[in-house]
């Protein structure tokens, strides 16, 4: 390498910096892209796994973990498309091979401002003339919005390493060996280590897709003796699907090939160049071989860049139809779900109503399921339990008190029984027959009516026997005729509380 200069020439100090900036922020761009792509395909996997469990194991979990998936099941989605829309937007696989491309361009013309352009004198307003030209491709690549990452390095050169066998400050000018040595068999070295990991990552995603393929094909096939286990088809395939679009979107298919010719290509310049004696390493030999080393590696860059945009195009439409599917497959999955749950809960209130109709009409109902004796209906707040003591007997409705002997109190009690009171208990043994095979209800009203009745003609059957004064029989009529009154107007309104039963 020759001697340095004592100061570094502005011009390229500014393409150094033009250089880092470009580079810094189309890796910084790259990362970001990669990672937002990449998050884009965990989603499809997780919402499909999330629709698995939701439509086929959602009884094995209580009802808030259900209701938290479904929500998962929607967001996730969205979340992918709102992830797809905002690189879309920001085109950031655009801007990161844009700047790519002009960092490129840019090290290519400095070195040919420390190689064949190092004796012209001229050279400084030559690559000033590059510089601008490359930053407006740039610019009009990018829409006229270019947002650089400042490089904050402490090295002029980003890609300098102090320890490393080609390192290279980007000062000096370079001669034939310092050429050979930074440039031609770093860019050899650097692109023979890439090609190799390529290479193994392409094995590893040839690898991924096999395997779930043939575990969907697997579980397809056990699904005739494990019902149910094809279900699971579903996960290899989004498994599958996305790894198969990551391969796409690193363009393993494009880099390996582009790689290898460039490997192809620089091997054989340096070849040359070692072939030729100490004489016939010339200067216009030099010359010769740093231009045909920067057009191969141009070219290769061109070609890259070219590949991957295309790749990158299909990549992402395929992501744009994986996440459209996510959407429309949690919308499905979810409303089937929640169509599940209402239809559950519509058939339990409709069971609930059948319930509540066939104790309204008295038809025979499960037994757990029962009214219990001692409860009547009220219009207002359907069956309604009733509980009645002898201390509260003036509260409950006429003829539903505990049945006990009736007398008036203006009525003295017979020590021999009435003629009239074995027809009496007769009837009220009928009654109570009845009453068993009827409904609670039912039963309680026959039994106030048999009580009025019963003392109407105690009343009466008292005051012929006593043989009263005019003023007491007319005394035990209108006690009579109340109870009478009382007892007929607590028909009327059971009457009319059931009026829907009579007519049926």
């Amino acid at each position: 390498m020759s001697d340095q200069s004592p100061s570094i020439p502005p011009v390229l100090e500014s393409a150094w910096k033009r250089f880092a900036d470009y580079d810094n922020t189309a890796e910084h761009l790259q990362d970001q892209y990669y990672l937002l792509r990449r998050w884009v395909l965990y989603f499809s996997i997780i919402a499909t796994f999330l629709a698995i469990l939701l439509d086929n194991f959602r009884e094995l979990f209580i009802a808030p973990v259900v209701t938290f998936m479904q929500v998962l099941l929607i967001l996730v989605p969205i979340t992918g498309s709102v992830i797809v829309a905002f690189i879309s937007k920001f085109q950031q696989g655009q801007k990161y091979l844009a700047l790519r491309a002009g960092a490129e361009e840019i090290l290519k013309e400095i070195f040919f401002y420390r190689t064949i352009m190092r004796s012209n004198l001229t050279r400084n307003k030559w690559l000033n003339n590059r510089l601008a030209t490359i930053q407006r491709q740039v610019h009009r690549t990018l829409g006229g919005e270019v947002v650089v990452k400042p490089y904050t390095g402490k090295y002029l050169n980003p890609r300098y390493y102090p320890d490393s066998p080609d390192a290279d400050e980007g000062i000096a000018d370079l001669e034939s060996v310092d050429y050979l040595r930074v440039r031609l068999e770093s860019q050899l070295a650097w692109h023979i280590k890439k090609i190799q990991e390529h290479q193994k990552s392409r094995m590893r995603f040839t690898i991924m897709i096999l395997v779930f393929g043939g575990l969907g094909a697997l579980f397809a096939g056990l699904d005739m003796l494990f019902t149910g286990i094809s279900i699971w088809v579903a996960l290899t395939a989004a498994i599958s699907t996305a790894v198969t679009n990551w391969q796409e979107l690193m363009g393993v298919d494009i880099i390996i090939p582009n790689y290898s010719k460039v490997i192809l290509e620089l091997n054989i310049l340096r070849d040359k160049w070692m072939s030729l004696t100490p004489n016939e390493q010339t200067q216009s030999e030099f010359y010769r071989m740093v231009r045909s080393t920067e057009k191969v590696l141009w070219s290769q860059n061109v070609q890259f860049i070219s590949a991957m945009k295309e790749s990158m195009d299909e990549a992402e439409a395929e992501q744009e139809k994986i996440v459209e599917e996510m959407i429309e497959m949690s919308h499905e999955v979810v409303g089937r779900v929640q169509e599940e749950i209402l239809e559950e809960a519509r058939l339990t209130m409709e069971t609930a109503a059948e319930i509540a109709s066939a104790a309204m009409e008295g038809q025979q109902i499960i037994d757990h399921q029962r009214l219990p004796a001692g409860t009547i209906f009220n219009a207002a707040l359907g069956p309604v339990p009733v509980v009645i003591s002898n201390d509260d007997d003036e509260d409950a409705p006429d003829g539903f008190a505990e049945e006990q002997p009736q007398t008036d109190e203006k009525t003295e009690p017979q020590s021999q029984p009435e003629p009239e009171a074995e027809p009496i208990a007769e009837e009220e043994a009928e009654t109570e027959e009845e009453t068993k095979e009827e409904d609670p209800v039912l039963a309680a009203i026959n039994s106030a009516v048999a009580a009025a009745i019963e003392e109407s003609v105690a009343v009466k059957s008292t005051s012929e026997q006593n043989k009263a004064s005019p003023a007491d029989l007319l005394d035990e009529d209108e006690a009579a005729k109340a109870a009478q009154e009382a007892a007929d107007e607590y028909i009327q309104d059971a009457a009319a509380a059931f009026g829907d039963e009579d007519e049926a």
